[in-house]
């Protein structure tokens, strides 16, 4: 069975609107690379996450009112699908995503600046559903908005007793 490090640079490709690159594992030559389309097709991939079934999930930017995208990559077909828009969830500017034992994709957004706030998600391959989980005002008060739309937060993490993990920008931990 072939091995492969799947991997994303934010600009190059056509149009320069960043690729996604395949390499076998062992070796240093870059065996495929997938140049994103643009606009709704997304751009600037980032925050790859392998599920069981070997497919690789990640987000960019673009889609329906530039606020993000998930996208699936085949490593063996070399397949790039646009799986949903987070237009219509309210789960924009996508930051960080990790796949859980659930089946699932969890992930946390950047704060749109009109609103100052930052959600949670989970995102259903199986059923192409994303349901918006929690809200950051949860952990954060307005003295410290400022600190977290230019920090955002990190990848989220799935810990001990299946639980999700998040740094704040004071590296701080909560549980999900």
């Amino acid at each position: 069975k072939a091995q492969w490090i799947v991997g994303t640079s934010d600009t190059g490709g056509v149009g320069n609107y960043g690729t996604i690159v395949k390499v076998p594992y062992g070796y240093d030559t870059v065996q495929y690379t997938y140049s994103m389309l643009g606009g709704l097709n997304g751009y600037k991939p980032r925050s790859l996450t392998r599920a069981c079934d070997g497919t690789i999930y990640g987000i960019a930017d673009g889609g329906i009112g530039n606020h993000g995208i998930i996208f699936s990559f085949n490593p063996t077909t070399n397949v790039y699908t646009k799986k949903i828009d987070l237009h219509a969830s309210g789960c924009w500017y996508p930051y960080g995503i990790s796949y859980a034992s659930n089946g699932k994709i969890h992930g946390s957004t950047g704060a749109p600046i009109d609103t100052a706030k930052s959600y949670f998600f989970e995102y259903n391959p199986t059923t192409n559903v994303i349901i918006k989980r929690d809200s950051t005002t949860n952990y954060f008060s307005s003295s410290n908005y400022n600190d977290f739309i230019s920090v955002f937060f990190t990848r989220p993490c799935i810990g001990m007793g299946n639980f999700i993990y998040y740094a704040t920008p004071s590296a701080n931990v909560y549980d999900q």
